[in-house]
């Protein structure tokens, strides 16, 4: 620390928390840790009681008047000092650092001004995923590989090497964040590792079994086209798929197919005997449909 003062007081708008690296920077100095609520009275009742205790006060700028002009930031105050201090940088004398008491101590927060003057910003607050990687790899590879260059002082020393890329296990996981609800994954279509199942809800000796199976391998034996602006291209009902022929009860079929994601749910059910229709219902948007085997793959694309 620039200054001999060992603890410092940071008063910030009622409702809000101080954040440490802004007073850190601030104050120019090595570490700075925030001291509890109860360690913050303590403190306080201790530097009170003895007046031999250094301590200073940091103001934040948010409780400054609304006419009063907030002080320049640290890039501002850089940018005005830039030419007083070229033609200082040759002088051997050392120069006194003060710290300004006001500045911008806060947490950040929705709906706040830009901390710049001449700003009239306002902060806005979204959720992000990080899905990049940067790793640092240090002097691992370079070692190896003789990577090196000479530094100021003329020495040949190995090269600091680091990495960046997208991940595609947190892509997954990424998707998965967003394209959920309480029953389950729901992956768009783009991504699904499988677009549709089949569930029969019968013993395989049934009739409705047996239609089930039918219209999946129909299903399988079918090639659809995607069209775009640019290209078209065309795919195999084989690969998007999958027949659940496992002898577990309806509802689990159903709970496990939600569960994992599949984007198309065909249903064969009882009342397939009846009616000759299936139901599928749409993942994505919580909904189903009634139709004939025969118009289920019309309506997938």
């Amino acid at each position: 620390n620039l200054t001999p003062t060992k603890y410092v007081v940071v008063v910030v708008p009622k409702g809000r928390e101080a954040n440490p690296c802004f007073v850190k920077s601030h104050l120019r100095a090595q570490d700075v840790c925030l001291a509890s609520h109860e360690e913050g009275h303590s403190l306080l009742e201790h530097l009170i009681s003895s007046p031999s205790s250094q301590f200073s006060f940091l103001i934040d700028t948010g409780l400054l008047p609304s006419s009063a002009s907030p002080p320049p930031t640290p890039a501002e105050e850089a940018t005005k000092n830039s030419s007083e201090k070229s033609k200082k940088e040759n002088q051997n004398t050392v120069q006194s650092t003060s710290i300004p008491p006001f500045g911008v101590f806060r947490l950040a927060q929705k709906a706040d001004r830009c901390a710049t003057s001449n700003c009239q910003g306002i902060l806005n607050e979204t959720q992000g995923i990080e899905v990049g990687h940067v790793f640092y790899l240090g002097d691992k590879y370079s070692k190896p590989l003789n990577a090196r260059y000479r530094d100021q002082s003329g020495k040949e020393v190995p090269a600091q090497m680091g990495c960046y890329g997208l991940g595609v296990s947190r892509l997954m996981q990424s998707i998965v964040e967003v394209h959920h609800d309480a029953d389950g994954i729901k992956w768009p279509i783009s991504c699904a590792p499988y677009e549709v199942i089949v569930l029969p809800f019968a013993k395989a000796s049934s009739p409705v079994y047996q239609a089930a199976l039918q219209f999946f391998n129909s299903l399988c034996s079918t090639t659809s086209t995607i069209n775009s602006p640019s290209s078209s291209s065309s795919f195999s009902w084989a690969e998007e798929a999958i027949f659940d022929d496992r002898s577990d009860s309806p509802g689990f079929k159903l709970k496990d197919a939600a569960l994992i994601g599949f984007p198309f749910i065909v249903i064969f059910g009882q009342s397939y005997d009846q009616s000759g229709l299936v139901e599928v219902q749409n993942r994505q948007q919580k909904s189903s449909v009634k139709l004939r085997p025969d118009q289920v793959v019309s309506y997938l694309q």
